[in-house]
């Protein structure tokens, strides 16, 4: 499970975390061999907001660290990659890795 490391603690309206670096995203990304690119498709984020968290060019929402946590359990990333795959409707990526 990924441990936060960052002085820089997130914000909510009733809680406070400490934030996932993006070393540390670097490092889930790589555990769980996914680009940021494929992290994107499978979350429904934005590719550019995720490529932000990748380059340390954005702080990183407290549900990426709980995501990438998750996916590391047994089967989840299949899962997660079927689930995806069964709600996408349009997908403008050409040639992407996922």
């Amino acid at each position: 499970m990924m441990k936060p490391a960052s002085k820089a603690p997130s914000k909510s309206r009733r809680f406070e975390y400490d934030r996932m670096t993006a070393e540390q995203f670097r490092a889930a990304l790589a555990q769980l061999d996914m680009t940021p690119l494929y992290f994107a498709r499978i979350t429904g984020k934005n590719r550019r907001k995720v490529q932000y968290w990748y380059d340390g060019e954005e702080d990183i929402p407290h549900e990426v660290l709980l995501i990438c946590s998750l996916l590391t359990l047994p089967g989840a990333k299949d899962l997660a990659s079927t689930v995806t795959n069964s709600v996408i409707r349009f997908h403008a990526e050409e040639g992407d890795d996922v």
